[in-house]
């Protein structure tokens, strides 16, 4: 006989349950065992949807969150490319104005206010192994650069050290040029 309170197997001629000593009925019949109550069906299958719909939703938020760290990334990195051969200040995607001269006024350069500003340099057919970074108001020295990417025949160049105000130039020109082939592309810092 199977107790009707925890449905532990007791022989039938017992009067209290072996395990929670609940009395047991008196009964003629031999005992069958309790049947198990069926899970309710509809609850377990509301529970599986919702814990889908929730793996969903996290994994909309999370690919929502990728895009949005590339699209920022790209934004930053300079996946700018020029409609035309130049030298830009990448903040502002300033085109600067290639000079000709030795010199080229201070007066009407582009401006930034960046320290460390990072320059595009897009010169499809030029030889650029011989850029160079210099500063004007320093006796034209060559700063140097640090070549941060080249993507699309575009260079990301940056100075290699803070620069001070002043006005600084993108040199191209080699030992085999003419003073009349060397291109000069300036803006100036406002710090």
């Amino acid at each position: 006989m199977y107790c009707p309170s925890c449905g532990t197997s007791n022989s039938d001629t017992s009067k209290f349950c072996l395990k929670c000593g609940t009395a047991m009925p008196v009964n003629l019949k031999p005992a069958v065992a309790p049947q198990a109550k069926p899970a309710p069906v509809a609850a377990a299958t509301s529970l599986t949807a919702n814990s889908r719909t929730t793996r969903w939703i996290i994994v909309g938020i999370i690919a929502l969150v990728v895009l949005m760290v590339i699209a920022l990334v790209a934004s930053q990195t300079g996946s700018f490319k020029p409609s035309k051969p130049g030298v830009y200040l990448q903040a502002g995607r300033t085109e600067l104005r290639r000079e000709r001269t030795m010199s080229p006024q201070q007066q009407g350069l582009p401006q930034t206010g960046e320290k460390r500003p990072k320059l595009l340099v897009y010169l499809p057919g030029e030889d650029t192994q011989y850029l160079q970074f210099m500063s004007i108001n320093n006796g034209k020295r060559d700063l140097g650069y640090d070549t941060l990417a080249y993507e699309n025949g575009v260079y990301t160049l940056q100075p290699v050290s803070n620069l001070a105000p002043g006005a600084y130039c993108i040199v191209l020109g080699g030992p085999f040029m003419a003073p009349m082939d060397v291109s000069w592309w300036c803006f100036s810092v406002m710090v």
